[in-house]
């Protein structure tokens, strides 16, 4: 469908300034193609299919209007007949980058959370796995739970050393850690050289074929290694 479309077209400009205004564009196309398809929905007397529904959440979020964003999504999860697996697992997603964007990291910690319970098998689902442990690693990390923090990010290793920023918030929080005023300061000194240690791990294994982004890593060790 072109709204569906016209949406992916917009996610795809989100973080590049120079586009703003064909971002804008997009997502103008987006809600005019939606309009037509309620529009006729109304017409006819017969509603819309929920994956139809799901449009105006993306159109939310990519406007930025998260509470809508959430509120859209839970009102079709909670509906009956309830969403099937896919959609399920896409609308909650919506709802944990909303609160993630607005800084809500408990809330999201428990929507991730809900995202997992609502997995029937997750083996069959690694990068839906990844993407929780990351984006919870994250939020642990945002509300200065450091260790717990760790331990999800070396989680996420485990299941993929490749994967870009895999190791970002082991990183971070190591370096967090050393920053805390401890009374033994051999702690914040291990805390740091932990940090450098796993810098050059993921110099190492962290999208190697990046080289960008490799050069980004490097500038981080470089910078550690003259703190430390």
């Amino acid at each position: 469908d072109k709204a569906i479309r016209y949406c992916r077209m917009a996610f795809a400009l989100e973080n590049k300034p120079q586009k703003q205004d064909l971002y804008n564009k997009f997502i103008e196309l987006a809600q005019s193609n939606y309009d037509l398809l309620k529009s006729s929905s109304e017409k006819n007397n017969y509603p819309l299919e929920i994956d139809v529904r799901s449009i105006e959440i993306s159109i939310s979020m990519l406007r930025k209007e998260y509470d809508l964003c959430i509120s859209q999504a839970l009102l079709i999860l909670n509906q009956q007949p309830r969403p099937d697996e896919d959609l399920a697992m896409e609308l909650m997603s919506s709802v944990a980058t909303c609160y993630v964007l607005q800084k809500k990291y408990e809330d999201a910690k428990n929507a991730f959370k809900d995202m997992y319970r609502i997995i029937s098998d997750p083996e069959k689902f690694p990068q839906i796995q990844r993407k929780i442990i990351f984006e919870t690693s994250k939020c642990e990390y945002e509300l200065g739970n450091y260790e717990r923090s760790v331990e999800l990010g070396e989680l996420g290793v485990e299941m993929n050393r490749h994967y870009e920023d895999v190791y970002k918030y082991i990183i971070l929080s190591y370096i967090a850690m050393s920053k805390i005023e401890f009374s033994d300061s051999a702690v914040s000194i291990r805390a740091m050289k932990y940090a450098t240690d796993t810098c050059q791990r993921a110099i190492r294994y962290e999208v190697p074929w990046d080289i960008e982004h490799r050069l980004v890593l490097e500038a981080q060790l470089k910078k550690l290694q003259h703190e430390n």
